[in-house]
């Protein structure tokens, strides 16, 4: 029975930890859910468009006054461009931090309400002499002499995903540098 224990818990840290890691991914798809160009800014990128055409069409040699007359209209629309994109960089990162704080938060809630349902059940039982120096601690918090509590089961699950996952990451990156 406890090895099943241990192995329902341990399923239920993998999705768990499969949320943390797509934090960055679900924040970006929020983002460009919520974050798309206005009639504003399109109009501008169109219109700044249109005058490079025409001012390409135009030889600076012959026609000066012309030519720098539409370099100040594209300073003009560039300027006001940078200022939309600025005010929207700033709501951006106001909602990508609050997107990601959010996410992190149900993650640790998640932890929470599993260790607080599990905690008075040993996820594995062993005898009290195998865990002799830190059986108590082990034990954490069901209390039971050789168990070992869900708090650290928690704690060395993650940790054994989160090196999987580390060791995965660069055996990729390694195979991907070797074909190149």
């Amino acid at each position: 029975m406890a090895a099943s224990m241990a192995l329902a818990v341990f399923a239920i840290l993998v999705p768990l930890f499969a949320l943390k890691l797509s934090i960055p991914s679900i924040t970006k798809t929020v983002l460009s859910l919520l974050h798309k160009q206005g009639e504003q800014e399109l109009h501008l990128q169109a219109e700044l468009r249109k005058l490079k055409e025409e001012q390409d069409r135009i030889d600076i040699k012959d026609e000066f006054a012309k030519h720098a007359k539409l370099q100040r209209k594209m300073n003009k629309v560039t300027d006001e461009l940078k200022s939309i994109r600025n005010s929207k960089f700033k709501r951006h990162l106001i909602i990508q931090w609050g997107v990601t704080i959010f996410l992190h938060f149900v993650h640790k809630l998640c932890y929470l309400m599993v260790i607080w349902s599990l905690r008075e059940k040993p996820v594995i039982q062993m005898k009290y002499e195998w865990t002799w120096p830190i059986g108590s601690i082990l034990a954490f918090p069901c209390g039971q002499p050789g168990a070992i509590g869900i708090t650290w089961w928690v704690v060395a699950s993650s940790l054994v995903i989160r090196e999987s996952h580390r060791l995965l990451s660069a055996f990729r990156s390694n195979s991907s540098k070797k074909e190149i």
